[in-house]
């Protein structure tokens, strides 16, 4: 039984905007800083791929199927629990917080 949360459901109106729409200048920054160390995960699998030779790919195909299941099982809770707050309202519903 999932209890109702505090969380304000999402809106489908299109003309209702309870966020802004715009980015800051620090949102800008803070953007291009996680554009330029998200692509770091690129260098490190050609590392592991010389030191660890093809057990590497094994261990990218192993991981990339643990976080493809993350992706659904997060997908399927948003589905089910459409609240502003993403994870965390999941969460407290879950938690029944």
């Amino acid at each position: 039984m999932v209890k109702e949360s505090h969380v304000s459901p999402v809106s489908l109106d299109p003309d209702v905007a309870p966020y802004r729409r715009e980015l800051t200048f620090w949102d800008l920054v803070f953007v291009s800083i996680t554009g330029v160390v998200g692509s770091g995960w690129l260098f490190g699998s050609y590392n592991a791929a010389k030191i660890a030779g093809p057990a590497s790919l094994i261990a990218w195909v192993i991981g990339g199927i643990v976080v493809l299941l993350g992706a659904l099982i997060n997908g399927e809770l948003v589905g089910m629990f459409p609240r502003a707050g993403g994870l965390c309202a999941i969460l407290c519903i879950l938690m029944d917080r």
